[in-house]
């Protein structure tokens, strides 16, 4: 229980989802596109109110920079609404 004695919720199920960036028509692959894979991680909880989502990258690297991700639908917008909450 917490300070609130509410229960925590405890993390019921863990999903890994990757995928590879599409290069478009005409391009080729380079062995550096073959391995790069973009990654992130769904976790379910008990109380199946909600999900989280945590979008791994690489040491020092920046997931989410300026509020573009690829799991929100305004991505390309100049101001998406998860830079909006942040």
């Amino acid at each position: 229980k917490d300070l609130a004695g509410s229960a925590v919720p405890q993390m019921s199920d863990v999903h890994m989802i990757s995928h590879r960036y599409a290069l478009g028509p005409g391009k080729r692959e380079s062995a550096e596109d073959r391995l790069t894979y973009h990654s992130f991680l769904l976790l379910e909880w008990d109380h199946g109110r909600h999900t989280t989502v945590l979008e791994l990258a690489l040491l020092n690297g920046v997931g989410g920079y300026k509020g573009k991700v690829n799991w929100c639908e305004d991505r390309d917008a100049p101001l998406p609404s998860l830079y909006k909450a942040m």
